[in-house]
This record gives C-alpha cells, structure tokens and sequence, in this order.
C-alpha cells in the first residue's frame, strides 16, 4: 500500500471543533478509525460495526492510549511510519457513547441525551480506557503539545481540566436525582472497583466521579442515605484494609460528611448534622452561635467594638483547637460512620461557672454551713411536698367550716376559692399587685394579707396569684414600685359609666352623751354650722356606730345647762370649754352628693314610704371593710334643663374639687336615701323609686376569686422554675444518645435524674471504669461515689417581687443572701440568662424517693454553682467530679 500523503497542515488549519463533524465519513485527513458496535434496539445498523474516522493529532491531545503510542513511536524512531500509516481502533462501546466521547475529545463538550443516565457508567468506562483523565492529570505536569510542537492546537486545548470540571457536566450530575446516585454506586462497575475486584473501572476516573459527587450532592453521601455497608465501603476507598481495623491511624481519601451532634450548651440544644471531614469545626459553632452573629451586625453596621469570641469546643473532656476537623478526631477504634460529639460552651457561661466555683472554693466555713443548712431544709421540704397527694379540685370558699385551716397542712391544693360579700372587702383584706410568672405573662400577685381576716384563714398569702374571677368583675393592680401599696382597684364592669346621687337625712337627728373629755372628734367652722371632719376611731367617738365625719352639731347642753345651746358662738364657746358631762345633738345639712356606682355597691338597701304617699330606696346598713365609712365625698350642685321634646330633666352642674373645696366634704351614713342615677357622659339625673329600678349588681354584689398558690419552693427559692431537659444529649434514644453515653471521659460516670417535688436535678454516680488509654481524662474517684446536683432555677426572674426579693436579700435568708452576693461577684460579666445548680456529696447510699437523712449522711459544696444553662454546669460538673480537684473542695 503507498504511503498516504501528510496531513498535518491539514490538521493545524481547520479547528478541532471544525474537524468533528467529518469523523462521521471517510476524508484524506483521517488517520485513525475507531470501530464500535450500533447501540441495541437500532433498527437500521443493529448488529453492524460503526466507524468513526477520526485524526492522531487529536486523540493523543485528549487521550493518553494515543499519546503513549505516539511518544514510543518517537523512542524508537518510528514516527513517520505512525504518521503515514492508518490505524484501525475497536471499542467494546456502544456507537452513540462512543460518538460523545469523542465528542468531549475534539469539542470540550457534552450532550446529554435523555438516555445518557442508563449509558452514564459505559461513557465513564471509555474515558477510563481511552485514558482521558489521566492525561489531564499529566497535562497539569507538563504540556502535551509542546513535546508534539504544535502550539496552536495547544493554545487552543483547555489542557489540564477534568472532564468533571466541565460545567455541562457539573450541571447534570448536580440535578440528578437521589435514586440515580444511589443506582451508580450499586452498579457492578463502580461496587466492584469499591470491593477491589478486577475488570472493573480504573482507580483514578473512580476516585475524579466520586470526589465530584460529595463535593456537589453532599446531602446524598450521608450515613442514612446510603446506609452503613455502603457508607463503610466508600470511606475505605484506596485503603487495603477493611473498616475498623486497628492498626496506625489513616485518613479516608473521599471526604465524606460524617455524622456530627453539636450540642450547644449556653442555649440546650442538639444539633445533629453531617459535616465533611476537612471541613472546620468551629465553622459550625459560628454558625449556630449568637456572638457570631452579633459580632456580624457590629462590622456590618461599621462598629470598632471588640467582637465576641466564639464559643469554646469540648470533645472527650479536652478543649479543641482552632481549625481542627471531624477527621482528625475520629479514634482508630472508631468507625466512620460513629457520630462525633462537640459541644460548645460560650464565653459568659465559661466566666459564670468558673467565678462561682472559685467562690464556693474560697468562703469561710460559717458562711458554707449557713447554706447547707438551708439547702438541706430546702430538699427535705421538697420532699415532704412530693408526698402530699395533689387534690386539684380543693377550693376553700371565704367562711365555711373549713376555712380556719391553713392551705396545705395535709393536701396540696392546686386553687383556693375565696367569696367575698362585696368586691370592696377583697381590696380590704388584701393587698394586690401586678407582676408576672415563669412564661412572662402578667399576673396579679397578693402581695399583703390582712391578719384574722377570711383570706388569711383560708390560708391565702403572700405570692398567692388571681387565677379566675366572677364574670364581669373587671381587677387591676400596678406593678411594683409604680405607685404606692393600695393602688388596686376592683370593680364590675357593668356599673362603669354610672353615678349614683345621694340626698343627705337633714330633717334626722341623733342626741349621743359624752361622759368626759376629749370626745374624741375634730370640728371646724363653715359658714353657719360646726361641722365635724375626722373621728379619731379610738376615742369615745368610736362607741358611736351613727357618728360621721361632716355631720354637723345642732345642740350642746350639759348637765348644769338649763337650755340647750344651739346658736353658732354658743356652739364654739361650749365645744372649746372644758365641760363635761354633756349631751350632744347631731345632724345633716341639705345637699346631694355623687360618686361612682361602685363606690356605692356593697351597701345593703331598703325601699321606704315617703310622707307624700311615694317610696325612696335608702341605705339601711354600710358593711364593716365598705370605703363609706372611711371616705369622705363632695357635695353636688344640681340643675333643672330643658330637654328636647319640651320637657324639663334634672342634671349636675357641678361637683366642687377636694383640693379646692374641703369644706364641701362630708360622709354618707345609713339613712342617706338614693335619689337616682347619673348618666356620666350626658350629666342626666334619672330618678330611683324602688330597688327595682337599680342595675342587677345594686343587689347581688358577691364576689368570688379563684386563686393559685405559689410554687411549693417559692418560700426558699425566689428563682423561676427549670422546666426543660437536664441534658440535651441524653434526650434522643438513637444511636447519638448511645454514642455519647460511652463515649470518654462518660465512661467512668453515670447519670441519673430525678424529680423530687418539682426539684429536678441529676445524681453523678462515679465509678471505677476502664477508660481507653489515649483518654485525656485520668480519673482516680472513690468507688461507689455519688454527687446529687440540683437544679434551683433560673435568673434573672420573671416576677418582680421575686427580684426584689433578691436585691434586698439579707443573711437571715442563706438561699437568697447567696444568690445577691452571687450576683454582685458575676456583675462584671453581664450574662443575660443565668442557671443556678447546688452540689451535694451523698456519704451513703440512699435512695432519692426515701426520706433524707440530717446533714451528717451528705456534704454540700460550699457554695451554688452558676452557668448559662443546665446542660452547661452539668457537663462542667460532669468534668468537674470525674477530675481530682473535687476531692480537694471544701465542703460543709
């Protein structure tokens, strides 16, 4: 056969994009003929071989199967005969696999076919034998094309790219779907070179594929999506030998996401994830860490503030690293797919708990017994609460039989319902305020209890809460400090926008008999009647029940007195003279006064004949705790109008100010009649015959109040209750919780809550363990050793009383007194959410539901212990005890 003619300026002049095209036919300018088979299912070519005429120059470019024939060619000086002669290549491939590898060869391209998935491993194996990504690794190394000498194809190539790094290709592998991925893992192609059997696809195209895919579908290489075996298999890939195997530490060539659970201890909270091996620990603590984010906003905003730290990582009791990754913690005992515990503690709760241990360290033995004491007292009342049975249907109404019975003596009652005869002797036994609970949502508090009072026989005290009322009762209180005590006010919601005006009994009069002086009132001058302003309750003047201030005095005659005075100087005269016995004649001036209707409900009255043949509605009796009979009203002016249909209305023209007009003050007393009610907003007078006349609540004015005790500890513990999970890692029974739990330094502790009325806490039980020996925690604790850590709750409180109560603490109360010292010591550190934790040593092994013993069975720490959370000073005592520094505590 003659020689066939050079091609090479051929070649160089037309473009490798120019030249693809022509491969589907035979031209001068083809050297190489790859020969494959039709594709199944072809009508027209099936069964029969496919060529394609294709250029050397090309292929050895893109393909280090062409590149190596040429360069030994080059070694033994054969290469003009390469270059003349035609070559015939055959493909075990199907055509149309075939034809976009080639395509990717001259074009830097692929098109993706909808059948391409189902040929997607076939494409794969013919890049792997044709040697592509091989020579895009050599080209990385040197370049090709200028060993070949022809540097406009080399200029032209994108030499050194990955035929993963091509976006068509990126594009398609990242919007698969999981089910594909998975179905390309389990072929036999890929399963067999992940199992090291041979004929199965190269090492390196393996490697390129898979390292693509966890970089681009991470969420698809986790142990749940893929399993273990195959989890397993895929982070042994290039290792000889099998998971798990102990030997010298190694790390996984694929990067894949393993598990991790980072459990935030400043917020309790667990976040379990899938991290990439390389990827930096402390990237996902930032994530989930509010300092970051403050820090964030501040160099947003522009601010030159120092930005919070980030928080500090635990692992297996040691403190990480920056920088450090899933990978490198993860111990040759270990398998891949076993989860990693971090957990993160902040600044504020690292400064929190460290000041108050070094406190409690330092305090002097009067001060640390003090407070055991009081802790010891605290857990025995808990107990004693605890088994008392609960009676959630206990109510104890204001005098009934069984009402002079302190609450609580024998049941724990869940409300206590109090009947009042009126609303105005609720505000007269008790003092109310506004405050708020545990879940910050506003409550009225009883923050004063009168003595011998119903309420106070019932049981009712301080701290107590309102916790239903009767309907149309409308209560409100200020908050503490707001105004001074006694700003409540109570009233029903009905009567709001009505006045009741009053007549005073001008044509009655008393004669009451004084046997010596002081008769025990004030008077003064106005106008032309004495009239009296205060009654000293404790004075001869009290035994009067029918005496009221501004009554005035129409006669005084003493037993040597033949007539009586009754002239304005002889009433002067004889009032400041010193005589005595004397007969005293007291009565009203005419005139009207309004107030409230609520002001006057809680009176009883009574419907009388009036001497024109009519009936008035009179008050017959004002109840003992009924503001009548201590406050004073102003007398009112009244006026007759027209109105508009033609006729005449009385209305109020005017009530004359306190401050302004005292002289016009006066009481009301029984005999006072009820004239009529006043519409507020127009002044209309509207006239009262019978008690049928007046609003329902004229008569039936009872009232009932449910209330809720306080919780059973709030007598010692003015802290807001802990209602959440001791520790978050503990809360999930799956694989995490089991991981963690015999995971180091863990191993050589156990913990057990418990829940001793409503005290909730954790029991440390220390025992001897064999602890693995690159264990970063040397633990020597007494055998049997148990540690009881109760929670006492959270400040700052929601109740305002109850941080009052804190703020003004004194040494009498050793709880409270600790936590205002405490709070003073951590000051400095500002923390925005503390936990309070107490630590006891139990020297014998009794159960927690059994009665305690005194203080001789168990030793407290000499002082509470703070943090940010409970999960926090837990894991930190869980450190704290497993170390040999608690041995060295002094405690009391």
């Amino acid at each position: 056969r003659a020689p066939r003619p050079r091609n090479d300026l051929i070649v160089c002049a037309m473009s490798r994009e120019q030249l693809f095209p022509r491969i589907l036919v035979e031209h001068d300018a083809s050297d190489v003929t790859i020969v494959c088979r039709a594709r199944p299912g072809h009508r027209e070519l099936s069964g029969t071989e496919v060529l394609f005429h294709c250029h050397s120059e090309i292929l050895g470019l893109r393909c280090s199967v062409f590149a190596d024939a040429v360069r030994f060619n080059i070694l033994i000086g054969a290469r003009a005969q390469w270059s003349a002669c035609a070559r015939r290549f055959e493909l075990s491939a199907d055509d149309d696999v075939v034809f976009e590898v080639l395509r990717y060869i001259y074009c830097g391209a692929v098109y993706f076919s909808l059948g391409f998935r189902e040929r997607f491993l076939q494409f794969l194996s013919m890049i792997d034998f044709l040697g592509i990504e091989d020579m895009a690794e050599r080209q990385l190394k040197d370049s090709a094309a200028a060993e070949f000498g022809h540097k406009k194809l080399s200029q032209d190539s994108p030499v050194g790219q990955s035929i993963f790094s091509e976006p068509g290709m990126q594009h398609w592998l990242q919007h698969l779907q999981t089910e594909d991925v998975l179905a390309f893992l389990r072929d036999d192609i890929i399963s067999g070179a992940l199992n090291n059997r041979p004929g199965a696809m190269g090492f390196n195209i393996l490697y390129s594929f898979l390292a693509k895919l966890i970089d681009l579908r991470a969420q698809d290489f986790t142990v749940e999506v893929l399993g273990e075996k195959l989890y397993c298999q895929l982070a042994a890939f290039g290792h000889h030998r099998t998971p798990g195997h102990r030997g010298c530490k190694r790390r996984s060539m694929l990067q894949l996401p393993g598990p991790l659970v980072y459990v935030d201890l400043s917020k309790s909270q667990m976040h379990p994830m899938n991290l990439p091996g390389l990827e930096p620990i402390s990237d996902v603590a930032a994530h989930f860490s509010e300092a970051s984010q403050e820090g964030r906003d501040a160099a947003a905003e522009g601010s030159t503030t120092r930005r919070p730290r980030l928080p500090r990582l635990w692992h297996r009791g040691q403190i990480l690293p920056e920088g450090v990754c899933r990978e490198t913690l993860l111990q040759d005992w270990q398998q891949p797919q076993d989860p990693v515990v971090i957990f993160g503690e902040s600044e504020q709760g690292n400064l929190l708990f460290e000041t108050s241990l070094r406190r409690a360290h330092s305090r002097n033995a009067a001060e640390r017994s003090n407070l055991a004491k009081a802790l010891e007292v605290l857990v025995q009342s808990a107990r004693s609460i605890e088994q008392l049975p609960v009676d959630d249907d206990a109510v104890m109404p204001v005098g009934s039989s069984g009402s002079s019975s302190p609450a609580g003596t024998s049941r724990r009652r869940q409300q206590t319902k109090l009947s009042f005869p009126n609303h105005h002797a609720v505000l007269f036994q008790l003092d109310l305020l506004q405050d708020f609970d545990d879940q910050q949502e506003p409550v009225i508090m009883v923050s004063r209890v009168v003595r011998e009072t119903d309420a106070a026989n019932a049981g009712v005290g301080v701290g107590w809460t309102l916790h239903d009322i009767s309907p149309g009762l409308k209560v409100s209180a200020p908050f503490l400090g707001r105004v001074p005590p006694g700003g409540a006010t109570v009233q029903w919601e009905s009567l709001s926008g009505i006045s009741v005006l009053l007549t005073s009994p001008s044509e009655h009069t008393i004669s009451l008999r004084f046997e010596e002086r002081p008769f025990g009132f004030a008077w003064r001058q106005e106008k032309e009647h004495i009239v009296i302003t205060h009654i000293n309750r404790q004075g001869q003047s009290s035994a009067f029940s029918q005496l009221y201030s501004g009554m005035i005095i129409k006669s005084f005659q003493g037993d040597s007195d033949k007539e009586p005075a009754n002239r304005l100087l002889q009433l002067m005269e004889a009032l400041r003279s010193s005589q005595a016995p004397a007969t005293l004649t007291f009565g009203w001036r005419p005139g009207y006064s309004c107030m409230p209707a609520n002001q006057v409900v809680g009176t009883h009255l009574e419907e009388r004949e009036l001497m024109d043949g009519g009936t008035g509605v009179f008050i017959s009796e004002i109840p003992p705790g009924h503001p009548l009979r201590y406050e004073s009203v102003s007398r009112t002016h009244l006026e007759e109008r027209e109105l508009m249909d033609g006729g005449t209305g009385v209305f109020i023209s005017k009530i004359p100010l306190l401050h302004a007009h005292a002289f016009c003050m006066e009481s009301v007393s029984p005999g006072w009649r009820l004239l009529g009610l006043v519409d507020d907003n127009s002044q209309r007078v509207y006239g009262v015959c019978s008690v049928a006349h007046l609003p329902p609540r004229f008569l039936d004015h009872s009232v009932t109040l449910y209330l809720k005790p306080p919780p059973p500890l709030n007598e010692y513990l003015p802290l807001d209750s802990f209602r959440g999970i001791l520790c978050p890692w503990n809360a999930r029974e799956d694989y995490v919780s089991r991981s963690i739990s015999i995971e180091p330094p863990w191993s050589g502790l156990s913990m057990e809550p418990f829940d001793i009325g409503g005290l909730q806490g954790m029991r440390f039980r220390l025992r001897q363990a064999a602890l693995p020996h690159d264990s970063p925690v040397q633990t020597c604790p007494e055998r049997g050793e148990v540690w009881d850590a109760f929670v006492l709750g959270h400040y700052p409180v929601s109740s305002r009383w109850a941080d009052l109560r804190i703020r003004s603490a004194h040494p009498v109360e050793p709880i409270a007194w600790e936590l205002r010292q405490l709070l003073d010591t951590v000051a400095h550190i500002n923390p925005t959410r503390i936990s309070v934790v107490a630590l006891r040593r139990c020297l014998q092994q009794e159960s927690m539901q059994e009665d305690a013993a005194d203080a001789e069975q168990s030793a407290w720490l000499g002082g509470v212990l703070l943090g940010e959370s409970v999960a926090q000073v837990l894991y930190r005592l869980g450190l704290y005890l497993l170390s040999t520094e608690h041995n060295r505590a002094p405690i009391s």
